[in-house]
């Protein structure tokens, strides 16, 4: 998902343990690439447009009611995989999809976050990842949660 967003360049994944109260990781790592994506830069920018639908799209997006409202431009792709029971709900996105100014004045102009959500026997992507992703990008970016999760 972040070379995705990054034009290509694969990154080896980043785990963060916390977030200090300014909004950024506590420790943050040097990241080599370790590669690239074996796609072209406008099959890239494909991808990220129909990822852009998805979440923004209020005609065929799957993602726009779970993730409206949001502040920070987003984009994504929803899933369902059957199981043979309830399905396994994922999302997978990455913020911001486009250039962002932070409540502060701050302007964000590349992605900085790529995250993958999958509850396994879950149900829908877009009624439990979805909103599961949401909530990360929320509390990344210090922002007060706009709406509750479908369950609360």
């Amino acid at each position: 998902m972040a070379a995705i967003a990054n034009d290509g360049t694969l990154l080896p994944p980043t785990l963060v343990d916390f977030i200090g109260g300014d909004g950024v990781p506590v420790t943050v790592q040097s990241v080599e690439p370790v590669g690239a994506l074996p796609l072209s830069s406008e099959n890239l920018e494909s991808i990220r447009q129909g990822m852009w639908g998805v979440a923004n799209n209020e005609i065929l997006g799957t993602a726009v009611d779970p993730l409206a409202q949001l502040p920070v431009p987003v984009a994504g792709k929803t899933g369902t995989s059957e199981t043979g029971g309830e399905p396994h709900a994922w999302f997978a996105g990455y913020a911001p999809a486009i250039p962002y100014t932070r409540s502060d004045g701050l302007q964000i102009a590349e992605p900085e976050i790529a995250v993958v959500v999958l509850m396994e026997n879950a149900g829908e992507g877009s009624e439990v990842a979805a909103p599961i992703f949401r909530r990360v990008v929320e509390l990344y970016y210090s922002i007060q949660p706009l709406t509750p999760y479908p369950w609360e």
